[in-house]
């Protein structure tokens, strides 16, 4: 027995066309102009950052918003780069050491002195074999049960 074909159409209307054929082309453009827009998003992120201690400043010393800004910003960036050398010394200086022992950490590891190799036929990962409790849970903390100083059951007569 042999099934009638049937033939079916399939009709795309020249809106939803039109619509994602926009919506490519605007894909498209902000992916040209990525890095214009991450400066501007950067910017704007930065303008509100900075609004309310540039406001501050303004009212407490009455200076002009333009000098304000200035103040802040180079406040900012003064702060941030006096924690990047308090923070990048040390950091530096670990790396240094560490890269110094390296070879002979990487002599000890291979020489089987911290980790030794496991045994041949051991697989890679074994199972974990979940121990049962010896002994049954116990209950909650009575802390929960614990009342406020002062505190009474029953009104007193």
């Amino acid at each position: 027995m042999q099934l009638p074909r049937y033939r079916a159409e399939i009709t795309v209307p020249a809106r939803t066309i039109l619509l994602l054929a926009g919506v490519f082309f605007l894909g498209w453009a902000l992916v040209s102009v990525r890095d214009a827009l991450l400066l501007v998003f950067t910017g704007v992120f930065l303008g509100l950052v900075f609004e309310f201690p540039t406001r501050a400043l303004q009212r407490r010393t009455r200076m002009p918003r333009g000098l304000a800004a200035t103040v802040v910003v180079l406040g900012a960036v003064l702060v941030v780069t006096a924690l990047a050398l308090v923070l990048l010394v040390p950091l530096v200086e670990t790396l240094r050491d560490y890269l110094r022992a390296l070879p002979e950490l990487v002599e000890r590891l291979s020489s089987g002195g911290w980790a030794t190799p496991a045994p041949p036929g051991t697989p890679r990962t074994a199972p974990i074999r979940w121990r049962r409790r010896s002994r049954p849970r116990r209950p909650p903390s009575s802390a929960w049960r614990a009342r406020p100083r002062g505190w009474r059951s029953r009104p007193s007569r």
